[in-house]
């Protein structure tokens, strides 16, 4: 077959397509359907045109909604970044107050040690003395029984212990000092037993 028959192929093609198109248009304006021409073509425009039309008004509506999405995911990236920095910064922080507690515990370690030492050295030349609290107030009140007696405000309950300790081994002075008075001690057992 040549071009020319192909060409008139085609042709014959073309025509029957087209004349069966007209037929059934010709057939739909006349079987009743549609009383003038201009319903008709209102009708054909609500089912060809209006479609198109709504899918031209969504592929609009999906091309705004697409921006949209872009603009907030550049937003979601810009605010995953901060938190990123945040995060960051806050790891940062975090080694910079573990670095501070480590040496922060070290101090306290060199401090006890030291504190350790000094006491230990201290404690070579010191007695510690466990009293009860009636001896404690019998202490203060001889205390200050000898702070009116000698006039002098700076003798503490300490220095009056090393004085009449000092009496009695160093002195043998036994009784240099006069003891608490059964009145005075009874007073301070009421106060003990009402604290």
């Amino acid at each position: 077959m040549g071009k020319e028959a192909e060409n008139e192929k085609l042709t014959t093609l073309g025509i029957k397509v087209n004349l069966s198109i007209k037929d059934r248009f010709d057939e739909l304006k006349t079987d009743g359907s549609f009383d003038t021409n201009g319903q008709f073509l209102e009708c054909l425009l609500e089912r060809y045109a209006n479609p198109l039309k709504v899918n031209k008004e969504n592929e609009e509506k999906l091309r705004a909604a697409n921006e949209t999405i872009v603009k907030l995911r550049g937003e979601l990236d810009a605010a995953q970044q901060k938190i990123s920095e945040r995060e960051n910064e806050i790891a940062r922080l975090n080694n910079s107050l573990a670095q501070l507690s480590e040496q922060s515990d070290q101090s306290v370690k060199d401090l006890n040690e030291s504190y350790t030492s000094k006491h230990e050295t201290m404690m070579k030349d010191h007695i510690l003395v466990p009293i009860s609290p009636l001896e404690r107030k019998c202490l203060e009140y001889l205390t200050e029984r000898e702070k009116k007696e000698r006039k002098r405000n700076d003798i503490t309950p300490e220095v009056f212990f090393m004085y009449v300790l000092s009496e009695m081994l160093i002195k043998g002075n036994k009784f240099s000092i006069k003891c608490v008075p059964d009145s005075v001690v009874d007073k301070l057992k009421k106060e003990l037993s009402h604290e």
